[in-house]
């Protein structure tokens, strides 16, 4: 598969650890068949979810247990409007010239965070 397609489809690997957005830790996009491994969020530890978050720009003080991260991280991607989410594709790299209509960005957008 072509990058594009790769990108279409929502199989992105990103590096949370490696980059750096405005002096927030942030993504980097990896080739999926290198030997990074690809995870859902539910597979993300505690760390790697905040990570995540503060890339977000969300800060959470009532988050205690992975599953409160990991919906958290949800309720962004659900609750942000357009504008929210086209930043945030563009930050990662997946940009959309065809996305239209905000259920395609928020599909985008959960499909490059859960990677």
């Amino acid at each position: 598969a072509t990058a594009s397609q790769r990108q279409l489809f929502g199989n992105l690997a990103v590096d949370w650890s490696q980059h750096s957005i405005d002096g927030r830790p942030g993504p980097k996009m990896v080739d999926p068949s290198s030997a990074s491994t690809v995870r859902p969020l539910p597979d993300k530890s505690i760390e790697e979810l905040k990570a995540v978050l503060h890339t977000l720009g969300v800060q959470c003080d009532r988050c205690q247990s992975q599953p409160h991260w990991v919906s958290a991280v949800r309720h962004f991607i659900l609750t942000a409007d357009e504008q929210e989410l086209q930043k945030l594709l563009r930050q990662r790299g997946t940009w959309c010239e065809h996305c239209t209509q905000l259920e395609q960005w928020r599909d985008r957008a959960m499909a490059v965070v859960h990677t």
